[in-house]
């Protein structure tokens, strides 16, 4: 009878502690999925701004490059070009402070937006200035020049940090591709405003960066190394071999540079190996 009554409490205290593990388990799992989700959440972000960074570059190097080239030729269409670019640089401005997140903590944001505001209003002014007058103002241009050049510098800086922080995923492809399509996108900029007689002493005298035949090397490097890790992907390596076939026809001109060139073919080659760059990165994107 005493044993009886000995293992009544302890099959009580059994289930009791049976009980408890069991009813734990379920927040515990809860509290580590949501912490997952949390960091899954922070990571997407994160790699959304990178991308909306990327963009922001590549449309206010193609305004400029576009204004250059209207410069030179002043046709309506080409306004609409830079309005194009410039209307996208806006919207992505706009997506890059939505996502920003603990990403960008500091005054980064407002320096961005304060140094876009003044480049798009020397744009504005430049533009119709030339409408004005049929040719740039060189002190206009060489405001703006110098403030293009702000804004590419501090652009590349946050970019930089953003892709250097832990929570941010980057992939060794994706930022070769990036890189390339940014790097070729300084090219056709600085070679629209070489071959403009008006512009060139403003543009080079505002940039103290790589020379020209310097940046073509390394795009040429950039492109070698992704055709080397992508030939296994068809779709893409397909993509980079129509890049490098249209590099092929354009590099002497970038390699040494002719005053005889047609500007005209080097920036529509130019252009077009940066829309198929791009193409690449969005299918690397959703690889």
């Amino acid at each position: 009878m005493m044993t009886a009554i000995l293992r009544i409490p302890l099959l009580t205290t059994f289930l009791a502690l049976a009980l408890l593990a069991l009813g734990s388990s379920p927040a515990h799992s809860q509290q580590t999925d949501g912490s997952s989700e949390a960091e899954n959440e922070s990571e997407a972000m994160a790699e959304q701004l990178l991308d909306r960074i990327h963009r922001f570059r590549l449309s206010n190097f193609m305004a400029l490059n576009d204004y250059y080239n209207y410069s030179m030729d002043p046709e309506e269409e080409l306004i609409s070009e830079i309005n194009g670019n410039m209307e996208r640089s806006d919207a992505l401005l706009g997506e890059i402070g939505e996502l920003a997140g603990e990403s960008l903590t500091g005054s980064e944001l407002e320096d961005l937006r304060s140094a876009y505001t003044a480049f798009q209003d020397q744009m504005d002014t430049n533009i119709e200035d030339v409408r004005g007058s049929g040719y740039p103002d060189l002190r206009l241009l060489s405001d703006m020049a110098n403030q293009a050049q702000n804004l590419s510098v501090l652009s590349e800086e946050i970019y930089n940090q953003v892709a250097g922080q832990e929570t941010t995923p980057t992939v060794t492809d994706l930022e070769l591709a990036r890189e390339a399509s940014i790097t070729m996108a300084m090219m056709v900029t600085r070679y629209s405003a070489r071959s403009s007689s008006s512009v060139a002493q403003v543009f080079q005298g505002a940039d103290s960066e790589q020379s020209l035949d310097d940046l073509a090397r390394e795009f040429e490097g950039n492109l070698e190394e992704l055709r080397n890790r992508l030939g296994d992907n068809q779709a893409i390596d397909a993509t980079l071999s129509d890049v490098n076939s249209k590099w092929r026809f354009i590099r002497g001109s970038y390699i040494e540079y002719d005053e005889k060139n047609v500007a005209f073919v080097i920036n529509r080659y130019s252009t077009s190996i940066i829309e198929n760059l791009e193409q690449a990165i969005e299918r690397l994107k959703s690889a």
